[in-house]
């Protein structure tokens, strides 16, 4: 269960996680909530699977993360598990449509224990104009197997792997990174860490480029365990979330300057206006954020996990002024067909509808895609 896994330590998942697979275990204002219309939960009837997993040799398991499209309609990917290497340490892998139907080919199995290579991807890749891919490893790499971001290149027969950083548990800029990367203005590359750091474990945010520690997350009100990566606006200006801390331990939504400065321009209180935000955020026109919390909203849900707000999650946005910030919660959910835990963040199109998927909820409780559409007047 995604939802409960976020929130166990990284080193409980990579044990979970690499023993099952046979591998050594090792804050703002509130406004009541916005008119937008309850969400249409997407029929079931116009999905069509264009590929099933682990059904060849070597073939990834276990996809967690979204796909990175291509110009040429191919998608590149990555499986937390799978591969040919004893214990399934993931993938990369790209989807080709041949016709009416996609094929997998494996570019990259990671070798999870071997020499500094990483191992369980939970993150998705991001591309330069070389065709070179760019991701992270939740564990492996290094003398504390505390993850890696690493560079796929090109080549003949397949793409071969530079492993960028190889994070260090305890050390500056913290471990265990769960994150798509982000490109800078400067072209630099960024990424989260979900725990670790010189200070309170907390994790960070690290310019990978050039190993320089943009931000570590304290022991209080400026948040803690980023899940999810940053997103870059046109200024340069850096946003994200964190699961944890803030002025009510419920997460926060967090800015950092093109100067480095960390800001929390919002901290979620665990009522109506959510809590534990697991994914990244969405830059809307006029600067306006939008992003989910897991929990938290006016739904009644009952949460097996200890300590968890009652709440089915929540879809907001943040609204810039010259103060600061101020949420709307878009939508509330409410355990049902509607759906319930949106763990994963909001795509918005060009006429502002916003879609995205709920891990739980809807006819078989086994999650939904949804969008909401904003009503007029």
């Amino acid at each position: 269960m995604r939802s409960l896994r976020s929130l166990l330590a990284p080193w409980a998942l990579s044990g979970m996680l690499m023993g099952a697979l046979g591998a050594p275990a090792e804050a703002g204002r509130v406004l009541p909530p916005v008119s937008f219309a309850r969400p249409h939960v997407q029929d079931p009837s116009s999905e069509q699977v264009i590929y099933d997993f682990g059904n060849t040799r070597c073939d990834g398991m276990l996809p967690v993360a979204p796909l990175l499209p291509a110009k040429d309609g191919s998608f590149f990917g990555t499986t937390e598990a799978g591969g040919c290497f004893s214990g399934g340490y993931g993938t990369v892998y790209q989807l080709v449509r041949n016709g009416s139907s996609y094929s997998d080919s494996v570019l990259y199995a990671f070798e999870g224990y071997s020499g500094n290579s990483g191992s369980i991807p939970e993150a998705g890749v991001v591309s330069d104009s070389s065709g070179n891919l760019y991701g992270t490893t939740y564990a492996g790499g290094g003398s504390t197997f505390s993850g890696t971001a690493y560079e796929l290149i090109p080549g003949k027969p397949s793409y071969s792997e530079k492993v960028l950083w190889a994070f260090q548990n305890n050390a500056p800029g913290g471990a265990w990174p769960m994150s798509t990367p982000a490109w800078g203005k400067n072209g630099h590359l960024y990424v989260t860490t979900s725990i670790g750091g010189s200070s309170c474990s907390a994790g960070g945010v690290l310019d990978v480029s050039t190993g320089q520690v943009v931000h570590e997350f304290g022991c209080g009100s400026d948040g803690a365990t980023p899940m999810a990566g940053v997103v870059v606006d046109k200024h340069g200006n850096m946003f994200g979330t964190t699961q944890q801390g803030g002025t009510s331990g419920l997460g926060t939504v967090f800015e950092i300057s093109q100067s480095g400065g960390e800001s929390v321009i919002y901290s979620f209180r665990g009522g109506a206006d959510g809590a534990y935000p697991e994914a990244s955020i969405t830059i809307g026109p006029g600067g306006k954020l939008y992003g989910t919390t897991t929990f938290g909203g006016t739904g009644k849900c009952q949460n097996a996990e200890a300590k968890k707000p009652a709440g089915c999650g929540t879809v907001f946005q943040l609204a810039p002024h010259k103060h600061g910030y101020t949420e709307k919660v878009l939508y509330s959910f409410q355990g049902g067909n509607d759906g319930n835990e949106p763990v994963a963040g909001i795509t918005r199109n060009a006429s502002g509808v916003l879609y995205g998927t709920t891990y739980l909820g809807g006819s078989a409780n086994a999650g939904t895609v949804y969008e909401l559409v904003p009503s007029l007047g």
